[in-house]
């Protein structure tokens, strides 16, 4: 079977697909604490999701991509605006 979207990116008809960049959530928020001194609410409200989300991500290290993505996006944002 042929790979009709490939085909179509090879001819130029389509942009490429790219995979956004992930990062771990419950790193980012260590490392958040560490250079903001921010609790685990101030980053939850900077994060976007509920605290008790974030903590459930502390104990069993299990998040959503969507999650990981929003990590990856804020690590990039916090390092070019704060040398995070």
């Amino acid at each position: 079977m042929t790979n009709i979207s490939g085909n179509l990116h090879k001819e130029g008809l389509t942009p490429p697909v790219v995979e956004p960049e992930e990062f771990d959530p419950v790193e980012l928020l260590f490392k958040a604490q560490n250079r903001f001194n921010w609790s685990l609410e101030q980053f939850a409200i900077s994060f976007g999701w509920e605290v008790s989300t974030i903590q459930k991500w502390k104990e069993r290290q299990k998040f959503s991509r969507q999650a990981r993505i929003r990590a990856a996006t804020l690590k990039r944002e916090w390092e070019r605006d704060y040398g995070f």
